[in-house]
């Protein structure tokens, strides 16, 4: 559906973005302070360095870089904007590189917020913040993403063209919502996303969300996803069953995650992943435990074990949390 962007376009267009998101920022800190908010600047996110093996000589080991970060001006305690930066980049399989990246401005309104960019689909309203990832990433646990869980809108983004767009996330109490709609930038189709999420109790939700491709020249079914969380703060587990992965009617997964922050020793968490993909060519179960320490300086480090296809994988992931 999309081509791999060339080196030189690739530059040219995080260049662009940066000219255009540093401008917007600049204007945002310029109106902040003319209206004397005391903190007008505040930046969370995460940046990881990872490096992953397995025991099959066939799939080479594999290293990666991930950035999650979020940049805010404040106008005021309700009303925000800034820039937002989702980028992972792996080195494998001879030496081959595959990227993926989200750059987009946002305004954050309190009740809602919009994204404009390169901006992640609705569909990330639900799904859990690192699936997959927990401990770190291996080539296993990126097949399952791309070809599981992850939203359509990304499975079809690695290492390709932009696909832009623009993102509602809406909060309204008891009930949060998403809508995206995002075209291709070679012109090979639209794809459109609804999500909702229902907060039963304080640690229990329900979620349910769709997505489909329009205009593509090929004939797409509808991706669609239901599932549940609970989360009291120290213990999360999450469920999450998936039709149409892919946009094909045939392919169905489920997901079932767990994690757990130890009381006894503050900063370290442990977690574990089982997820069953049915592709229409037979069943496969990924599994995979992890556990990560997160100091009080945000200094981190994880490590993980998968098996997959009777194959086994194992990782370290060193990170930075701000």
């Amino acid at each position: 559906m999309t081509r791999a962007l060339a080196p030189r376009s690739r530059a040219s267009f995080a260049f662009s973005a940066a000219i255009l998101s540093a401008l917007a920022l600049s204007s945002a800190a310029d109106l902040a302070h003319a209206q004397g908010y005391s903190d007008p600047f505040d930046l969370d996110g995460r940046i990881a360095l990872g490096y992953a093996a397995n025991d099959r000589g066939a799939l080479d080991s594999m290293a990666y870089v991930s950035l999650d970060a979020e940049g805010r001006f404040h106008f005021d305690p309700d009303r925000r904007v800034g820039l937002g930066f989702d980028v992972f980049a792996i080195n494998e399989f001879d030496t081959d590189t595959l990227d993926y990246y989200d750059i987009y401005l946002f305004y954050d309104f309190g009740a809602g917020e919009i994204q404009l960019g390169r901006s992640p689909s609705a569909i990330e309203l639900f799904l859990p913040e690192r699936s997959l990832r927990f401990g770190g990433a291996d080539q296993a646990s990126l097949l399952v993403e791309v070809a599981g869980q992850a939203s359509g809108l990304r499975q079809i983004s690695y290492g390709s063209d932009p696909a832009l767009g623009l993102s509602y996330f809406g909060d309204y109490g008891t009930i949060e919502a998403g809508l995206s709609a995002h075209y291709d930038t070679d012109g090979d189709g639209q794809i459109y996303a609804l999500s909702g999420l229902y907060h039963i109790t304080d640690t229990v939700q329900l979620f349910a969300g769709t997505e489909f491709a329009v205009d593509t020249g090929t004939d797409l079914d509808h991706r669609l996803w239901m599932g549940g969380r609970y989360d009291d703060g120290w213990f999360t587990v999450h469920g999450i069953l998936s039709n149409g992965v892919g946009f094909d009617a045939d392919n169905t997964s489920f997901e079932l995650g767990a994690e757990y922050a130890l009381d006894a020793i503050p900063g370290l968490s442990v977690g574990g992943d089982i997820t069953m993909l049915d592709l229409g060519g037979g069943s496969e179960t990924l599994a995979r435990v992890g556990a990560e320490y997160i100091g009080e300086n945000g200094l981190g480090l994880g490590g993980h074990a998968t098996v997959f296809d009777d194959t086994a994988f194992w990782g370290l992931e060193a990170s930075v949390n701000f």
